[in-house]
């Protein structure tokens, strides 16, 4: 009689577990509680500014956000005082290289097997800036100096002790990441396994993805037969290779040249993969190509251009108002000191006011500006300033904008030239129309800019 009572006090346990188990499986989860900011200013971005708002939460949902008189804060919501402060949606960095991050090496210019998730320092100050300054997610990548130069990843900017705490997930678990690409010049070197040239640089793509289709077809049918006996031998750069031309990767494209390009859309439309353009410098000189295909663009905004070969074309504008841009004069060009922080990509139209003259870069170190105010037909005329014979040379104000295109070889025939002199070993060089730089114009009545009307013209 005594075993037996041991032996039910034993099983007791074991038969209780699954009715208590199954009971807390049951239990409703406990309600989030809702979050009230207060006294905060609010910048929604779809309207405008809220000063004194209230911004109510419940998880990672907004229930509510506007005027705080006009919002009503249920009574169990947990308050949260935020006078003097501002809330801002979380930014979205579409091309980040936070946190150290470093990709393929030297070896070759082709590396899809590289994952910049190896490379990673989740406590770089770096990554600490980004979020301090309002970025919550980002494209992390490694740099442009290879035609592909491994994977992307995909970070949310939370507090995290490894990357893979601050990592996106898909629904299936796996890393949310895409592959970076390059074309242009940054690829292009004179030895090694690199291309010397463009054409170049697009057959090494177009043969890697040629063998990348082969092994997708290979896979699929390893896929298919299901025999766990058969050892599929992999190729990890293939296999990344596989992964975006079956759509489960997205390429971001490094490309600056209108023709660079366009050699991404050809290679898109011939292998079928998803493509994000970024940069693009010159895409208004493309955008009914790039409207066609369908593919969008990440626009990275420069705020010096003339640093890079490919993005010589950029000119800062101030677009006139829809209302005033009819019958108002071209605008005063902002001086490189007052140079403002927005653009568009549009090409220069009869109704925007002329280029000012480019900064000065390392590929325009002369003081002298290497551009005529006359020789381009099909650029907008600027009533501020009159045609000038050759024989005259003309002193422009400093209102006066300099054309961006070059001289051209009619005008270099009418242009008289000065005698070379031993003092002026230069002179019989220059065009006597070659125009002085502007003299130094005061800022103080210069326009002030607004980030409405703010936009870079190519």
């Amino acid at each position: 009689m005594r075993s037996r009572n041991l032996l039910a006090l034993a099983l007791a346990p074991l038969i209780a577990f699954p009715f208590i188990y199954s009971s807390a499986r049951e239990s409703p989860e406990p309600e989030l509680k809702i979050q009230a900011f207060t006294n905060a200013t609010i910048y929604p971005v779809s309207s405008p500014k809220i000063e004194n708002a209230t911004l109510l939460l419940k998880g990672d949902t907004i229930i509510a956000v506007g005027p705080s008189d006009q919002i009503d804060i249920p009574a169990d919501a947990q308050r949260i005082d935020a006078t003097g402060k501002t809330i801002i949606p979380g930014l979205i960095c579409t091309h980040s290289h936070i946190g150290s991050v470093s990709g393929a090496d030297s070896s070759s210019p082709i590396q899809p097997e590289v994952r910049v998730l190896d490379s990673i320092d989740v406590r770089d100050t770096s990554i600490n800036k980004a979020r301090a300054g309002g970025i919550t997610t980002v494209n992390l990548m490694s740099g442009s100096g290879h035609l592909l130069s491994g994977q992307t990843l995909y970070l949310k900017l939370r507090e995290g002790n490894t990357v893979e705490d601050l990592s996106i997930k898909l629904p299936d678990g796996s890393l949310a990441y895409g592959v970076k690409m390059a074309n242009g010049t940054n690829s292009i070197r004179d030895n090694g396994p690199f291309p010397g040239t463009r054409a170049k640089s697009a057959a090494l793509v177009r043969q890697k993805f040629l063998e990348a289709q082969v092994y997708q077809k290979k896979r699929a049918k390893h896929l298919e037969e299901n025999n766990p006996e058969k050892i599929f031998e992999r190729d990890l750069a293939l296999e990344t290779l596989a992964d975006i031309l079956d759509g489960k990767r997205t390429v971001h494209h490094h490309t600056h040249r209108h023709d660079d390009i366009l050699t991404v859309l050809r290679l898109k439309e011939e292998f079928g993969f998803k493509v994000v353009l970024h940069h693009v410098s010159e895409a208004w000189k493309v955008a009914d190509e790039i409207a066609a295909a369908d593919v969008p663009c990440s626009l990275i905004f420069l705020d010096s251009p003339g640093g890079k070969l490919e993005a010589r074309d950029f000119e800062w504008r101030m677009e006139p108002s829809s209302k005033s841009a009819a019958s108002s004069p071209p605008s005063t060009p902002m001086t490189p000191s007052t140079t403002p922080a927005g653009f568009s990509a549009m090409p220069p139209s009869a109704s925007a006011p002329a280029c000012p003259a480019k900064k000065p870069s390392k590929h325009s170190p002369s003081p002298v500006p290497r551009y005529s105010t006359s020789t381009n037909p099909s650029a907008p005329s600027n009533p501020a300033s009159k045609p000038t014979s050759s024989s005259s040379p003309a002193t422009p104000s400093p209102s006066t904008p300099v054309s961006s295109k070059p001289i051209s070889k009619e005008n270099k025939s009418s242009t008289s030239k000065t005698p070379r002199t031993a003092s002026s070993p230069r002179a019989a060089t220059a065009p006597a129309t070659t125009a002085k730089p502007p003299a130094a114009a005061s800022t103080a009545n210069l326009p002030q800019p607004s980030p409405s009307k703010l936009n870079v013209q190519r």
